[in-house]
């Protein structure tokens, strides 16, 4: 490594030796991301045109600025998107792609359909373009003849604005079509100049936001990552440190209901040990599975079966089932609030149901409980059950604005748009300053292809993150502050103005 290398644009530069390492050593600290050698040419690359784009004199200076700064600003995670930047393509790993084709969504939509519940839930967490979840949706439109009685909900993320503008445009160049069959692209996708677009019945499906994985929480109702069937997380660990895989995959076990399965990437770390989940393993792919093996087909088996898999699981722990209880009377109605409390911040929801339903009795009853019971029964994905805790709260208090921000969020989740709207501006009549109802209000106009709206629905919850207590945190998101979730209001803002 010299102390002196070319700038992006051809030019010496002062990125000694020093300052890179400086650079990456920050970079791993906030993130987990540890940097290989092959991406060190991206990282200069990048804190040049970073430069340029903040008004930094030189790298050194930038360096500062981050160094200054708490957390993941706008600074770093322009640097992190610069130096994970990722090319994907649709029906990209076909040994994955025919094993959802063929056995994990047919399983999922037949179960789906025993239970009388005609919804999926599938998240691409690290989404780049969308190529990935686009590719969800068109074989859901395969196997699914009667798609228009499902409620399907596909998100996708990624710390990249840029990609996922680009992924809400829909928009694709030949090279992304390269493992694409041709009556597929023929169906689904129409010329647009040197590009090729997807149809609105397929971009429709999805949705997209900024989420940073190693900083921001989920499960979450807000963010949508709650109650999943599915989770798409390919190619991203790659980039990470074992701790923050780790944590990730914890996270992830969290999301996924009961039956769930969480697919990686080919090259991907798989650390799993505390979370619940089961390695699977067929003849060609690997992935995760939630809650026991119930339903496998074909050559499915649990990866026990090799040595390699039983020293895994030797090593698996699941969470003792006493440190999710609290230690109340059975005979007592009286709410150990802090308990709950401290429940619902660890997603913990079967223990607080556990609690809830014993202090949401006849007589004992209050607003505020039915309110975080409608919380709990949401992120179980129990809709229909949350929503008529909501309206129990609301019959004890008329003016629980959380109360009204919670059936605003159940109600999107069922596609039912009008009335979440309605919610939600009686949320904002009674605190026009409730910050996650201006945010729940946008995702709202976003899915209702309003970005305008959007964007001036969350420049005012910007305004309101920008002026409150920079520590103050969220109520539905546990650790989500003020001071992060602006960072992360500015990064969708900058999004969808790129994606006009």
């Amino acid at each position: 490594m010299t102390s002196t290398l070319p700038s992006a644009h051809g030019q010496d530069t002062d990125f000694e030796a020093a300052c890179e390492e400086a650079f990456c050593r920050l970079i791993a600290q906030r993130t987990g991301i540890v940097l290989q050698d092959h991406q060190l040419h991206n990282l200069r690359d990048t804190a040049h045109r970073g430069c340029e784009r903040f008004g930094y004199g030189d790298c050194a200076h930038y360096l500062h600025e981050l160094q200054q700064s708490q957390g993941l600003t706008a600074q770093l995670e322009y640097l992190i998107a610069g130096i994970t930047v990722g090319e994907s393509y649709f029906f990209r790993d076909s040994e994955q792609i025919e094993l959802l084709r063929n056995t994990l969504l047919p399983e999922m939509i037949a179960a789906k359909r025993a239970s009388g519940d005609l919804s999926l839930r599938v998240w691409s967490a690290g989404c780049s373009e969308g190529q990935e979840i686009y590719t969800l949706a068109l074989l859901l439109h395969e196997l699914i003849p009667d798609i228009k009685k499902w409620r399907i909900h596909l998100r996708g993320t990624d710390i990249n604005s840029e990609v996922v503008s680009r992924a809400i445009a829909g928009r694709y160049s030949e090279w992304s079509f390269r493992a694409t069959p041709q009556t597929v692209r023929e169906r689904w996708f129409v010329p647009a100049g040197n590009a090729y677009e997807i149809r609105p019945e397929i971009r429709q499906m999805v949705h997209f936001s900024y989420l940073n994985l190693a900083a921001d929480i989920y499960p979450s109702i807000l963010s949508e990552t709650n109650a999943l069937d599915l989770i798409l997380c390919r190619n991203v660990f790659i980039y990470l440190d074992r701790e923050t895989v780790q944590r990730c995959m914890s996270q992830y076990a969290d999301c996924l209901l009961d039956q769930g399965v969480l697919m990686l990437g080919a090259s991907d770390p798989m650390y799993h040990r505390h979370t619940g989940l089961e390695l699977v393993q067929t003849k060609y792919v690997g992935y995760f599975h939630k809650g026991g093996v119930q339903g496998l087909s074909g050559d499915g088996r649990v990866a026990q079966a090799n040595p390699f898999a039983q020293a895994i699981a030797d090593h698996q722990v699941r969470r003792p089932v006493s440190q999710t209880q609290l230690p109340a009377s059975e005979h007592s109605l009286q709410p150990d609030m802090a308990g709950i409390i401290t429940l619902l911040k660890r997603s913990d929801w079967a223990a607080a149901l556990v609690q809830l339903d014993k202090v949401c009795q006849p007589g004992s009853e209050s607003s505020d409980l039915w309110q975080m019971k409608a919380k709990v029964l949401a992120n179980m994905g129990r809709a229909e059950l949350a929503l008529q805790a909501c309206e129990r709260s609301l019959q004890l208090d008329a003016v629980n604005k959380h109360s009204y921000l919670m059936q605003g969020m159940i109600l999107a989740e069922l596609d039912r748009g009008p009335e979440a709207e309605e919610a939600f501006r009686r949320t904002l009549y009674l605190d026009r300053s409730f910050l996650e109802a201006h945010y729940e209000l946008a995702m709202l106009r976003v899915r209702a292809r309003d970005l305008p709206g959007a964007l001036k629905s969350l420049a005012n919850a910007l305004k309101i993150a920008q002026a409150g207590d920079p520590q103050r945190e969220l109520h539905n998101a546990a650790g989500m502050t003020y001071q992060r979730f602006a960072q992360v209001l500015q990064n969708e803002i900058e999004m969808l103005r790129d994606a006009k």
